[in-house]
């Protein structure tokens, strides 16, 4: 059996049997895995402090010969503590971590680990809340495929600054609408959002505004393209 490390981050832990836990792991170059943690629920467990959720880990791992591995070490390398002070950013770290969870179970890849970890950074950092929201599920679209056109319209023509548009969630484009609830302001914020990370995002005028308001319908369209 091959001992390797890595770091990681816990998506899920699972209690078994009297002391252990089945943790899964989203890590950078091993996709995702999953591991029994022998003991870990024992009170003086040395696994324990090192496989908290909302943090960044360095493990030791066993493959067995099944899909479970087994976890001889751990370390803590990171917990964003931030996180934990403030209830809304705790619910929303909890929901990326069901989101990435769920679209890995067939696509896996460095890339989900990496934008977890920035969201976790940008969380913890206390940046405006809507734009690490919508940062977060816009690079979710990016990373799994289905980020909608954010250059033209249904047709294949230009999106146009003074027109209105409604986003088509089956097709993954804007149509030009009356009653849209997309303008030039918040369709350009997507398009920042794939430039810049939160940090630098905040500084951009009407950034913060323009994403406060298309989060919901952005929200919904991840939900339609996850189900």
């Amino acid at each position: 059996m091959k001992r390797y490390q890595t770091k990681a981050i816990v998506l899920r832990r699972t209690n078994y049997a009297e002391y252990d836990r089945i943790i899964t792991l989203l890590t950078p170059s091993h996709g995702k895995v999953s591991a029994m943690a022998k003991g870990v629920r024992k009170p003086k467990s040395r696994l324990a402090g090192g496989i908290e959720l909302l943090s960044v880990c360095n493990l030791s791992l066993v493959g067995g010969k099944g899909n479970l591995e087994t976890l001889v070490s751990s370390r803590m390398v990171k917990h964003y503590h931030g996180i934990l002070s403030d209830y809304p950013r705790l619910e929303f770290a909890y929901e990326a971590l069901r989101l990435v969870d769920k679209l890995t179970e067939q696509k896996i890849g460095s890339e989900y680990f990496r934008l977890l970890e920035g969201l976790f950074e940008s969380l913890g950092s206390g940046f405006d809340l809507s734009v690490c929201r919508s940062w977060f599920l816009i690079w979710l679209l990016k990373v799994y495929g289905c980020l909608p056109n954010l250059d033209d319209d249904e047709n294949g023509d230009s999106l146009k600054s003074e027109k209105l548009y409604q986003l088509n969630s089956s097709r993954g484009v804007f149509i030009e609408s009356t009653t849209g609830h997309f303008d030039q302001n918040s369709i350009k914020a997507w398009r920042l959002a794939l430039r810049f990370d939160p940090e630098d995002l905040v500084k951009i005028t009407g950034v913060q505004e323009a994403m406060l308001e298309v989060e919901p319908r952005l929200l919904e369209f991840v939900q339609s393209q996850l189900n």
